[in-house]
């Protein structure tokens, strides 16, 4: 009860109000109460434990049950300890933190305003492929950073600083007018939108498959030694290249990851269009099978990674024979 009448301050609506020297004086109150609380959780977290490990308890179902409960009543106090923790720790950067929030908020405001402006029709007549693509850019290009602004923001508002909770709510509900202003702004520009961007994802996904593909080759080109035989290496040289290899396969790992996301994001976006002409079919038929060919790449890692392993297996086993030899010699 003490620790939250002490942090009862840090549930106020009043984030953009209160000075940051305020919230840190509360969070060293808040943190000094939380020390005695803590360690009372501690000692009747390891008495319950001890007691539920006890064998004569275990065969009394009323007994355990009662444990259970008081398990479940002392996680509610430990979270609510871990809570006015972290509310203690970040309140006073949470003024900073909300101010940044609303700064990105209002940039991105302009962005969808932007994006509406080059959204707005030309009449009756048809937008040429070049202005369509430099819309469909505007568009795409604010909603990917209203997504990223309200993923970060999501994670700000489930906060245990009650007035930051609050706070980034209204900002919640502010992206939340945001997204409708572009979900207009799309269905304005219509079917022309979603056939440029197929043109687009037609220019830009050759470009990264082109990056997983070198990955890929460099990883072949570190076991091109084995591929000469196994006979001709030694274990001293098998090591190194094993090593090499599972560099390359790491590095390979990493990118072809990345891609195949990338690929995968832009063929479920372009599946998604309604409003699709001949040429943008043709566009997403060729995406499908990128997609596919990706999939190949990163089946085929999958078994280079797997030969990686077998041939360090073997090049350990050699290691032990060769030291065992040299003990025969020795002996």
């Amino acid at each position: 009860q003490k620790l939250i009448k002490v942090a009862e301050p840090f549930s106020r609506d009043d984030l953009e109000k209160v000075t940051a020297k305020d919230l840190k004086g509360v969070g060293t109150k808040v943190m000094k109460a939380i020390e005695p609380v803590a360690k009372v959780c501690e000692a009747a977290r390891k008495t319950v434990v001890q007691k539920q490990q006890d064998p004569k308890n275990r065969s009394s179902p009323s007994f355990s049950t009662q444990l259970k409960k008081l398990l479940d009543r002392l996680e509610i106090v430990e979270a609510t300890v871990a809570g006015s923790r972290q509310a203690a720790q970040e309140a006073a950067n949470n003024k900073n933190t909300l101010a940044e929030q609303k700064k990105g908020l209002k940039s991105l405001e302009a962005l969808v305003t932007e994006a509406e402006t080059s959204a707005l029709p030309l009449g009756d007549e048809q937008p040429s492929d070049q202005t369509a693509e430099v819309t469909a850019e505007s568009l795409r290009g604010a909603q990917v950073k209203l997504d990223a602004w309200r993923k970060q923001a999501e994670v700000l508002a489930n906060n245990p600083h009650g007035g930051m909770e609050l706070a980034m709510g209204r900002l919640l509900e502010e992206a939340k007018q945001l997204q409708a202003r572009l979900n207009d702004a799309k269905s304005l520009a219509g079917a022309s939108n979603e056939q440029a961007l197929c043109r687009i994802f037609a220019r830009e996904v050759p470009h990264e498959l082109a990056k997983a593909e070198e990955a890929m080759r460099k990883a072949e080109e570190a076991e091109g030694p084995f591929l000469k035989g196994l006979e001709v290496i030694s274990v001293e040289q098998s090591s190194t290249v094993i090593a090499s290899c599972e560099a390359a396969a790491a590095t390979a790992r990493s990118v072809l990851q990345e891609v195949q996301s990338y690929v995968q994001s832009r063929h479920k976006e372009a599946s998604a269009f309604a409003g699709l002409d001949g040429p943008a079919k043709a566009h997403l038929h060729t995406l499908s099978q990128q997609l596919s060919r990706m999939q190949g790449l990163v089946d085929k890692l999958g078994q280079y990674e797997n030969d990686t392993a077998s041939r360090k297996r073997i090049a350990d086993r050699n290691v032990d024979g060769e030291r065992a030899s040299k003990i025969v010699k020795q002996g």
